[in-house]
């Protein structure tokens, strides 16, 4: 809580902190891309330009991939009631 007892940036931290895991990922994704191709001889406009691209492309991605939802957890077995039938190795159930 902050002094006028607002719990506003509680829920503001995780927001900002995946914000910015965000944009150091896209960041890195358009350096990367960007120095590859000029590596490969592209002309630095070129280079700089699909580096951006890349970085909002990986942005736009790491927004989307957030709006799943999280998967169920797996069911639950069904109980069994009674005891089971104990066989002895080798043997057959009888019917």
């Amino acid at each position: 809580m902050d002094i006028r007892g607002s719990r506003r940036g509680r829920r503001l931290v995780p927001v900002l902190r995946a914000l910015a895991e965000r944009l150091a990922l896209a960041a890195a994704a358009g350096v990367a891309t960007s120095l590859v191709l000029l590596w490969g001889g592209l002309a630095w406009p070129t280079a700089r330009l699909a580096g951006a691209a890349a970085a909002v492309v990986v942005m736009v991605a790491s927004w989307a991939s957030s709006t799943v939802p999280p998967p169920s957890p797996p069911p639950r077995p069904p109980r069994l009631t009674g005891s089971p039938e104990r066989t002895r190795p080798g043997e057959q159930r009888q019917s």
